[in-house]
C-alpha cells in the first residue's frame, strides 16, 4: 500500500525537475509573450481570455526568482508535474475500481475480498508508473510544461475532474437494473439474515460523500472552462455518460443534478475576471469585454469561428496531422510501443469495465471531430492533449493486463514495460530541450538593433508582435519604439490600446483613423453586409490603407518608419493590399529583418546586417522540429538576407552581398532552392 501512496509524490518531483532543467529561459513565440504580459498586468489576453490561468500565473510572477517570463514558465511546469502525479492517481482508481467491482463477496461474509487478492500491488503501481511517465515524457504535454501557455494547466483540471468522478462512482455499486427488495431468510430463532447482495441503494454516509465529490467535481470543471473552454467542453459528453453509467437517467432529473449544475456556474465565475480586469485598463486589454456584447464576443472566440469548415479536404489533412501527431507523442513513430500498450490497455478495459471503454471513446471521438473541422497554423497537437491523456492511461491499463497476464519473469517484464516511457523520453528530450531557446529573444533583438531611435514599425507576424510586447512592456527594453500590428488594427479594441501607449501619433493621424473606424464598426456588427456588397468591401479595405499610409506619412517628420516582409511583400495574403499601397507610396530598403520605409526615391545605402543567430546554424532538434521557426522565422532570415545581399550588390559590394547569400543559404537552404532566390551564378554546397 505504501508503494501507491509514495509514487505520485515521487513522479511529480521528477518530472518536475525534468520540466525545470528543460525551461525555456526567456520568452518563447506564438503566445507567450502576450500571456507573460496580461498575466504580470493582471490584463486581458486574447479570446477566450483564460482569466483563471491569468490569476494564477499572476501569483508566479510575485515569486522572487529568474526574470518575469522564468517565473510563467515555471507555472507551466509546476501545473504539468501535477498533471503527471494525477495520471498515475487516475489510471490506480480505475484498475482498483474494475477490480473491486469485478470481486465477488466471499461466502458468510459481510464484505468482498481484499483487491490485493486479485492484484498485487506491485501490478498496480507499475500500471500507474506506465501511464504518468508517459505522460511525463509525451511529446506534447511536455512541450508546454516549458513555456507560458495555458495547456498545462488544461490537462490538470481535465484529469483532476475525472479522478474525482471516479472516486464518486465507487462509493456506488456497479450499474445494473434498478433494485428489488431483497428476500430475507428466516433463522431458527425466528429472526431475519440478509443475503449479501450488493444494492443500488448507497448508505446516507456515502451518499453524502458521492455528493460532496460530484459537486467538487462540477466546480473544477467549471474553473476549467475558466482556461481553454473548448477543450475542456469537449469532455462533457463523457463525464456525463460515467454519470448515467453510474447513477441512471433517474439523477439528472433529480436535485443532485441542479446543485451540480450550480456548482459549476461557481466554477464558470472566475470569467468575471475580464470585465474588472477591463475596467482597470491593463497594460494589454484584448477586445475590452467591459460590456455584455464585448464579453460575449470574448468568451465565445468570435473572431476565431471562421477557422471552422468541415470540408473533404480539410477533414483528411486534420485526421492525416492527427495520425502523425499520434505516432510521434510517445517516442520515435517507428517504435510506437506507447500506443501498442494503448491499445492493450483499451481490449482490457473492452473485458472488464465497458463503461470506462466508453468513457475513453467519448473523449477521442468529440476532440477528433472538434479537431477535423478546426484548422489552425500553431498549437494543433495542444488540442489534442485530452486524446494523449486518455492514450497513456490506456497504456497505463494494458501495462498492468500485460504484467497481469504473465505467468513468470514478472520482474523482467516490468522492466520491459518500464523501458517503454523510457523510449519516449530519449525520443522527446531532444525536441523539448528548450534550456537554450533564445531564438525569440535574438529574433526581436535582431529588429530592435536595426530600427533607428523613435521608430515606427508595422508588423503583420504575430511572432514578432507578441515576444516584442514582453520585452517593452516587461524588460522595458526600446520605449521609443512604435510597434503596431496591422492585422490587430481590423478590431476596434485595438484602437484604445493604440491611444493608450502612442497618444501623439494616434493624434496626428485622428481624420484617417475616424474615417475607418466608421467603416470598422459597422463590419463588426454585420459582417456579412460587407460580403454581400462589393463597394462597402472595396471601401473599407480602401480606408485601412488610407489609415496606415497617414499614420507612416504623419510619423516620418518624427521619426523612420519601417515594417517586415509580410507587411510590404504579401502577395496573395491578407496584407495583399496594404503591400501594394506601401509600394505605390514609399520606396523600401532592406534593415536587417525589416525593410526601411522611404517618402524619396533617392539612394540609401544598405550595410550588410550583424545579427545574432545563436542556434539558426548549426540547429539543435529543439528548433527543427519547432514548426513556427520552421515555417515562419527562418524563412524571414533567409528572405531579408537574400533582400540585403541584391541591395548590397546593385550599390556594388560583391564581397558583402555573396556573404549575405551565403547566411541565408545556410540558414534556410530550402526556402531558397524552393523559390529560387539567389541570383544567376551565385551557388552553395548544401550544408
Amino acid at each position: 500500500m505504501w508503494m501507491r501512496k509514495i509514487c505520485p509524490a515521487l513522479l511529480f518531483l521528477g518530472s518536475l525537475v525534468l520540466f525545470l532543467f528543460t525551461l525555456a529561459p526567456t520568452v518563447t513565440f506564438v503566445d507567450s509573450g502576450e500571456l507573460i504580459v496580461s498575466a504580470a498586468n493582471l490584463g486581458v489576453a486574447h479570446p477566450p481570455g483564460f482569466p483563471l490561468y491569468l490569476l494564477l500565473t499572476h501569483l508566479a510572477t510575485l515569486l522572487p526568482i529568474g526574470n518575469v517570463a522564468q517565473r510563467v514558465h515555471f507555472a507551466s511546469a509546476f501545473f504539468a508535474a501535477l498533471a503527471v502525479a494525477l495520471a498515475y492517481l487516475v489510471t490506480i482508481e480505475a484498475i482498483l475500481t474494475w477490480h473491486h467491482r469485478a470481486t465477488k463477496p466471499d461466502s458468510g461474509k459481510s464484505r468482498p475480498r481484499k483487491i490485493q487478492d486479485s492484484l498485487p500491488d506491485g501490478t498496480i503501481c507499475i500500471a500507474g508508473l506506465v501511464s504518468g511517465c508517459l505522460t511525463a515524457f509525451s511529446r506534447t504535454l511536455w512541450s508546454y510544461a516549458t513555456i507560458a501557455e495555458v495547456y498545462t494547466l488544461n490537462a490538470l483540471l481535465i484529469l483532476l475532474v475525472f479522478l474525482l468522478l471516479l472516486r464518486w462512482r465507487n462509493l456506488f455499486p456497479a450499474a445494473k437494473s434498478p433494485a428489488k427488495p431483497k428476500a430475507q431468510k428466516l433463522t431458527k430463532g425466528g429472526a431475519t439474515r440478509s443475503r449479501h447482495i450488493p444494492s443500488d441503494t448507497p448508505s446516507e454516509t456515502g451518499e453524502h460523500k458521492g455528493n460532496r465529490l460530484l459537486y467538487l467535481a462540477a466546480f473544477i470543471f467549471g474553473l476549467a472552462l475558466g482556461v481553454h473552454h473548448v477543450t475542456v467542453a469537449l469532455t462533457l459528453p463523457a463525464f456525463l455518460w460515467l454519470v448515467y453509467a453510474t447513477k441512471g437517467i433517474r439523477f439528472f432529473r433529480s436535485r443532485q443534478i441542479i446543485a451540480a449544475a450550480l456548482a459549476c456556474l461557481m466554477g464558470c465565475a472566475v470569467y468575471l475576471y475580464l470585465p474588472i480586469a477591463a475596467s482597470n485598463a491593463p497594460v494589454l486589454n484584448w477586445g475590452n469585454p467591459n460590456t455584455l456584447d464585448r464579453f460575449w464576443t470574448h468568451i465565445t472566440g468570435r473572431q476565431y469561428q471562421s477557422f471552422f469548415s468541415f470540408s473533404p479536404d480539410q477533414v483528411r489533412r486534420q485526421l492525416a496531422s492527427f495520425i502523425n501527431l499520434a505516432f510521434r507523442e510517445f517516442g520515435w513513430p517507428w517504435l510506437p510501443a506507447g500506443l501498442m500498450l494503448a491499445v492493450i490497455g483499451f481490449f482490457s478495459l473492452f473485458r472488464k469495465d465497458r463503461i470506462l471503454l466508453v468513457f475513453f471513446v467519448l473523449v477521442i471521438v468529440f476532440n477528433l471531430l472538434f479537431s477535423a473541422g478546426y484548422e489552425i497554423a500553431e498549437g494543433k497537437d495542444a488540442y489534442s492533449l485530452p486524446v494523449f491523456l486518455s492514450l497513456a492511461i490506456a497504456a497505463g491499463f494494458g501495462a498492468g493486463a500485460v504484467l497481469a497476464a504473465a505467468k513468470s519473469r514478472k520482474n523482467w517484464i516490468a522492466i520491459l514495460l518500464l523501458l517503454v516511457p523510457a523510449a519516449a523520453f530519449a525520443a522527446n528530450i531532444r525536441v523539448n530541450n528548450r534550456h537554450n531557446y533564445h531564438v525569440a529573444e535574438d529574433y526581436v533583438s535582431n529588429i530592435f538593433s536595426t530600427i533607428s531611435p523613435d521608430g515606427l514599425l508595422l508588423t503583420a507576424d504575430w511572432q514578432v508582435a507578441s515576444p516584442m510586447l514582453y520585452f517593452q512592456d516587461i524588460d522595458r527594453q526600446r520605449p521609443d519604439l512604435i510597434c503596431i500590428d496591422v492585422l490587430l488594427l481590423r478590431r476596434s479594441w485595438y484602437y484604445a490600446h493604440l491611444e493608450k501607449k502612442y497618444p501623439e501619433l494616434m493624434s496626428r493621424a485622428h481624420d484617417s483613423v475616424r474615417e475607418f473606424m466608421e467603416d470598422l464598426l459597422r463590419w463588426e456588427k454585420d459582417p456579412d453586409a460587407y460580403r454581400r456588397d462589393p463597394q462597402l468591401n472595396q471601401r473599407i479595405d480602401s480606408r485601412f490603407c488610407s489609415m496606415i499610409t497617414t499614420l507612416v506619412r504623419k510619423h516620418l517628420p518624427a521619426g523612420p518608419a519601417y515594417a517586415t516582409v509580410d507587411v510590404v511583400l504579401n502577395p496573395g495574403g491578407d496584407t495583399q493590399t496594404l503591400a501594394q499601397s506601401l509600394l505605390n507610396s514609399y520606396q523600401i530598403v532592406p534593415r536587417g529583418l525589416v525593410f526601411q520605409l522611404f517618402a524619396d526615391k533617392a539612394l540609401h545605402p544598405v550595410q550588410l546586417p550583424q545579427l545574432n543567430l545563436r542556434g539558426l546554424i548549426d540547429r539543435s532538434p529543439v528548433l527543427n522540429e519547432d514548426p513556427v521557426v520552421r515555417q515562419k522565422v527562418l524563412p524571414v532570415y533567409a528572405t531579408m538576407l537574400v533582400n540585403s545581399g541584391r541591395a548590397l550588390s546593385s550599390q556594388g559590394d560583391a564581397k558583402s552581398a555573396t556573404e549575405a547569400y551565403r547566411q541565408a543559404w545556410t540558414i534556410d537552404s530550402s526556402l531558397i532552392i524552393e523559390r529560387n532566390l539567389l541570383p544567376p551564378g551565385i551557388s552553395f554546397p548544401k550544408p
